[in-house]
């Protein structure tokens, strides 16, 4: 992250695996921004990190995307280690999810604090997906395909059925940029 210029300085907070191709694929696909994935999976028992781990980085080929893993345990928010390692990010646009899960919550609200451009990408909203609060990332045929190529690299999440899988397939992706339309 040190030593690269303003146009090639934008990263993607994504809390964890699979949330980056869940709800900002249009956006990694169009932006190509350094996606972080904070937290690895410990809570799933019927997974683990380094899966998940491959996992997203075929996703992230697959979108065109380099990746980086802070490795931050799932367990609990270790707020004081997240806010440290955001600490060390010189960036001159941060996408940062929003969501009702407290993971997804904590990267939101601490990178509104620690950043001056921050757009905030839409994740859970109590039961419901995608609800437009800003910005919609309108995606084209070939973005569509795209997204469901890497979903479909989420093999741990999709042999357990998870029905937000399908839920997102092809939906369209909001953003709002956090500190100039007062939301947060």
């Amino acid at each position: 992250m040190p030593g690269k210029s303003k146009k090639e300085s934008t990263v993607l907070l994504a809390p964890h695996n699979d949330d980056e191709a869940l709800f900002a694929s249009y956006i990694i696909l169009r932006e190509k921004p350094l996606v972080v994935i904070v937290y690895d999976s410990f809570v799933q028992g019927w997974t683990n990190s380094e899966q998940r781990r491959r996992e997203s980085l075929k996703a992230m080929n697959i979108l065109g995307a380099k990746v980086v893993f802070w490795g931050i345990s799932d367990m609990d928010l270790f707020e004081k280690e997240v806010r440290s390692k955001l600490g060390q990010i010189k960036a001159g646009l941060v996408y940062a999810p929003s969501g009702s899960n407290r993971h997804h919550e904590l990267l939101g609200k601490l990178a509104v604090e620690m950043f001056d451009n921050v757009r905030l990408y839409t994740t859970y909203e109590g039961n419901n997906l995608h609800v437009a609060r800003g910005t919609e990332v309108k995606p084209t045929k070939r973005e569509i395909a795209l997204k469901n190529k890497a979903l479909d690299c989420y093999e741990s999440q999709l042999e357990k059925n998870r029905p937000h899988f399908e839920a997102v397939k092809g939906k369209s992706e909001y953003y709002e940029q956090a500190k100039n339309t007062g939301n947060r």
